[in-house]
Parts: C-alpha cells; sequence; structure tokens
C-alpha cells in the first residue's frame, strides 16, 4: 500500500503538498524491489517460471502487477478512517438528481 500510494503521489493533478518526498520514494521502490524478487524467485520460482512461459515476461508481471494494485487498494479502502472519508461524499452528491437516473430492466 505504501508503495503504490507513493507512486500515486507523482500525478500531476495533484496537489504539491500531496506528493511524497524523492528520498521517500526511492526506499519504497528499493523495499518494493525487495519484496517483488523474494515472491519471483525465491518464494515462488516455479510459479514464475511456468507463469512466464505461459503467458510471457510482460503479461505475467502486468498480471502479478495489476493483481498486486488491487489488492493493495482494497485494503486501503478496508481501512475505516479511508472509508469514512470516502463515504463522506455521499454528503455532496445529490441525492434527487441520483434516485431519477434510470434503473435496468
Amino acid at each position: 500500500m505504501r508503495w503504490l500510494f507513493i507512486a500515486m503521489s507523482r500525478h500531476p493533478s495533484l496537489p504539491p503538498g500531496a506528493r511524497v518526498s524523492d528520498s521517500d520514494g526511492l526506499e519504497a521502490n528499493r523495499t518494493m524491489g525487495a519484496l517483488v524478487n523474494r515472491l519471483l524467485f525465491e518464494a515462488c520460482p516455479d510459479e514464475t517460471r511456468a507463469t512466464v512461459q505461459a503467458h510471457g515476461r510482460d503479461a505475467a508481471l502486468d498480471a502479478a502487477f495489476g493483481t498486486l494494485g488491487e489488492k493493495a487498494m482494497t485494503d486501503l479502502m478496508a481501512n475505516t478512517d479511508v472509508l469514512a472519508s470516502v463515504i463522506q461524499l455521499g454528503a455532496y452528491v445529490d441525492a434527487q438528481r441520483f434516485e431519477a437516473l434510470p434503473t435496468p430492466q
């Protein structure tokens, strides 16, 4: 989660105060690199090799990082403080207009 948040903080549409320092970004990348190396080459070398052989290196890494990103976002959103902040959005959505939207038959 930390690595994903730091990477997302680099997006130019976010305010400058949301940006994580370069040194924290570098440390997060080092830590994440060590984790990826451990998972791919030490904990799961047979699975890594089989997946790369079956789907190709790029597709295998895309799938692995996609799953990792989904898990990180799920864990972030499961935090009660984060969820409470997201739920507050409902106070600013026009409920009448939302209810008037068509629903599937």
